[in-house]
């Protein structure tokens, strides 16, 4: 019998766009080197300030086609 062994790495909570830029940076380098054989987002990754009823800071609007585009990439970058 033959085993394999995968290489798993969950991701959750970035809240895309408000995510800290260099923790996002970090774990870019760090799944480059770990080099998983599964990639699970794991929820929370946008952070849809536009439907939240959750802080609503002013500073913080945005609308919600750029929190997408801006998740989108940042998912490309994983």
């Amino acid at each position: 019998m033959s085993y394999t062994t995968e290489r798993i790495v969950v991701l959750s909570d970035a809240h895309v766009p408000y995510e800290n830029k260099t923790a996002q940076e970090l774990v870019v380098r760090w799944l480059e080197d770990f080099k998983p054989t599964i990639l699970i987002c794991n929820g929370d990754m946008i952070d849809f300030y536009p439907l939240s009823t959750f802080d609503r800071e002013p500073s913080r609007r945005f609308d919600l086609a750029k929190d997408v585009l801006a998740t989108q990439s940042y998912l490309n970058s994983l």
